[in-house]
């Protein structure tokens, strides 16, 4: 999923989680 902002209903719960990690990682790189 490489998309910004996923349609986050029509995702899977593992989708979910693995976008919320990369994001979080994203965030804690950039700090």
């Amino acid at each position: 999923i490489m998309k910004m902002e996923p349609n986050i209903e029509n995702m899977t719960l593992n989708e979910y989680l693995e976008y919320e990690a990369k994001k979080e990682r994203r965030l804690r790189r950039d700090v």
